[in-house]
C-alpha cells in the first residue's frame, strides 16, 4: 500500500502564482494526492530561465546535478515498502535524465511512477533514432506505472512495453467551474487569451487576428491575461503591438491573475483564441478553464488540442492571422455560437473536472 509519494516536478515558486499550465498541473496533482490521504513530499525541479544557448545548457546541467542531490536528501531515509517516487516530466531532451533518475531510484529500492505530460511524445518517438527508441522503452520499463495526459501516448507505450498505464487528463479544480452555463452578453463579441505570454503561444498572431476582424466588426473586444518569462522580451513586443493597434481602446491586457479574476473575465467571453505552436503543448489547463465557462475555442492543430475540443470545425491548420480571423468569422456568421458554448461547457463537465478525474485516479492507485 502506498502511503508516501515523493513527487518531483516543476512546481515553480510556491510563493508566486504558477507560471503556465505545467506548474498549475504539478501543483494541482500534488494537492489532489494530499486530498486522497497520501503523505506527499514535493521536490521542486528547477526550471531554466536563461535563454542563451550556452548559458541555458550550463544552467540545465548544473541544476540537473543539484536536483539529484535534492532528491537524494529527501528520499535516502524513506520507507521503500510504502513510498514511491513520482516524476512529472515531458520526455524529449529530458529522456536521458529521466532514465538516470528512474535507474537511481530503482537501485535505491523505490517503485517508480511517471506522469508523462506534453503532446510531443509520439512525434519524438516515431521520428527518433534507434538509440532514442531503445532508451525510451528502457525508461518506461523501469516504472511500475506511467500516467498520460494524452490517450495517443498511452497507446504508444502499451505497444512497446508491458508496464501498467493510466489515462490522467488535465482537469479544472473544484470550485472553478460555474454550476450552470453562463449567459453571454449580446451585441458584442468578446475574444480572450489566458496563459503565458511567450512566442510559442503566438499571442502576436492573436492581436493581428483581432485587427483583421475589426475591419469588419466594430463591436469586438480582446482580453489578454498572462505574463512572460524573465529575460524574454516577447511580452514587451505584445504590449508594443497593442499600443500600435488602431483598435487598442478595446484591448485589455492583464497580468497573471488569480482564479477569481479569471472566472470573472471568462464568464463574459465568447471565444478563446489559442494559436499555440508550443512543441510540448499538452492538455492545456487554460483551454480547459475557458471551455468550462462556455468559451468557444479557436485552436491550432497542435498536439492534443483537437482531441480536447473534439470539434474539427474549430481547428485552424496553419499560423496565419487571416486563417484565424476567417474561422472566427465563420463561427459568428454561420454557426450557432450558443450551442457551441453549451457543447464546450458540457465536454469539460463530463470529462475534465476534478471530481471525475480524481475518482478514476483514486481507484487506480488502490491497486498498488
Amino acid at each position: 500500500m502506498i502511503r508516501t509519494i515523493y513527487i518531483f516536478a516543476n512546481f515553480g515558486n510556491f510563493k508566486e502564482l504558477p507560471l503556465g499550465g505545467g506548474q498549475s498541473s504539478a501543483r494541482r496533482t500534488m494537492d489532489t494526492l494530499r486530498k486522497m490521504g497520501y503523505n506527499v513530499v514535493p521536490i521542486v525541479r528547477h526550471r531554466s530561465v536563461h535563454l542563451g544557448k550556452i548559458s541555458h545548457k550550463l544552467e540545465v546541467l548544473s541544476f540537473a546535478l543539484i536536483d539529484i542531490f535534492k532528491i537524494l536528501s529527501k528520499t535516502i531515509t524513506g520507507n521503500r515498502d510504502n513510498a514511491i517516487f513520482f516524476h512529472l516530466t515531458y520526455s524529449g531532451s529530458l529522456l536521458p535524465y529521466e532514465y538516470i533518475l528512474a535507474k537511481m531510484m530503482h537501485i535505491m529500492g523505490y517503485r517508480n511512477f511517471m506522469y508523462l505530460q506534453g503532446g510531443r511524445t509520439n512525434r519524438l518517438y516515431y521520428n527518433g533514432s534507434t538509440f532514442y527508441k531503445n532508451l525510451f522503452k528502457k525508461t518506461m520499463d523501469l516504472h511500475e506505472e506511467v500516467m498520460f495526459e494524452g490517450m495517443e501516448n498511452l497507446k504508444l507505450v502499451q505497444s512497446i512495453s508491458n508496464i501498467k498505464t493510466f489515462y490522467f487528463p488535465n482537469y479544472t479544480e473544484d470550485g472553478f467551474n460555474p454550476e450552470t452555463l453562463p449567459i453571454k452578453p449580446k451585441g458584442v463579441i468578446n475574444i480572450c487569451y489566458v496563459g503565458r505570454i511567450q512566442a510559442v503561444k503566438n499571442v502576436l498572431i492573436g492581436i493581428e487576428t483581432y485587427n483583421i476582424l475589426c475591419k469588419k466588426y466594430h463591436n469586438i473586444h480582446y482580453t489578454i491575461i498572462g505574463g512572460g518569462r524573465k529575460n524574454d522580451d516577447y511580452e514587451e513586443r505584445v504590449i508594443k503591438a497593442i499600443n500600435e493597434s488602431p483598435h487598442k481602446k478595446n484591448i485589455t491586457k492583464l497580468p497573471r491573475s488569480s482564479h477569481a479574476v479569471i472566472k470573472e473575465i471568462l464568464k463574459s467571453q465568447h471565444i478563446y483564441l489559442f494559436p499555440s505552436n508550443e512543441s510540448v503543448e499538452g492538455h492545456s489547463n487554460a483551454l480547459n478553464e475557458a471551455m468550462a465557462w462556455g468559451c468557444v475555442p479557436v485552436i491550432s492543430n497542435n498536439n492534443y488540442l483537437p482531441d480536447i475540443v473534439d470539434d474539427p470545425n474549430l481547428v485552424v491548420y496553419d499560423f496565419k492571422p487571416e486563417s484565424y480571423a476567417k474561422k472566427i468569422e465563420e463561427i459568428i456568421e454561420t454557426m450557432d455560437i450558443e450551442q457551441l458554448s453549451k457543447k464546450m461547457y458540457e465536454r469539460v463537465k463530463n470529462n475534465f473536472i476534478q471530481s471525475v478525474v480524481e475518482k478514476n485516479l483514486c481507484e487506480n492507485l488502490k491497486q498498488f
